[in-house]
């Protein structure tokens, strides 16, 4: 397949993609970028200013203030715990309750559904036998002539 590089369908970005002026293809030397170098006394200087800065603060006194703050903090943290610990468990019995009535519920549900699953049965099993008493006895086309009799009747005149 030939490319046209003057057409304008891509024979810039293929000149620039194959171009070794382009940004995409930059020499090692320019890709890396400087860095600071530091010797090692500015480096020691540097790691002994931290230590003493981290030394000049008072500890007793601050642990003895931190300590305090943090007590008041637990003991109020714990108190709040305690409160909704309270508050869930209210809801959690509730919900327990309404769970526990529409698990009544359901299971009264599928009851009835099962009592009328048996009625339709019963039905079914009935009817199958009123068919084969008809059909013995010959008025099982004397009834299917009435049925469609009250059908045709219903399709001309569906309000009568």
């Amino acid at each position: 397949m030939n490319t046209n590089l003057n057409s304008p369908a891509g024979g810039d970005s293929l000149r620039q993609f194959y171009n070794q002026d382009s940004s995409l293809y930059k020499s090692q030397d320019e890709q890396k970028e400087p860095v600071e170098e530091f010797s090692e006394a500015e480096i020691g200087l540097s790691r002994e200013d931290s230590k003493n800065e981290d030394c000049e603060i008072d500890q007793p006194a601050q642990n003895v203030e931190e300590q305090l703050e943090n007590q008041s903090k637990s003991t109020q943290l714990e108190r709040n715990k305690a409160k909704t610990n309270a508050i869930f468990s209210k809801y959690l019995t509730k919900d327990t309750k309404k769970n526990l009535e529409t698990e009544e519920e359901l299971t009264l549900e599928i009851r009835n559904e099962k009592h009328l699953r048996e009625q339709r049965e019963a039905k079914k099993q009935e009817f199958k036998k009123q068919l084969k008493k008809t059909h013995k006895h010959g008025e099982h086309s004397q009834n299917l002539m009435d049925k469609t009799k009250q059908i045709d009747a219903n399709r001309i005149n569906p309000q009568a």
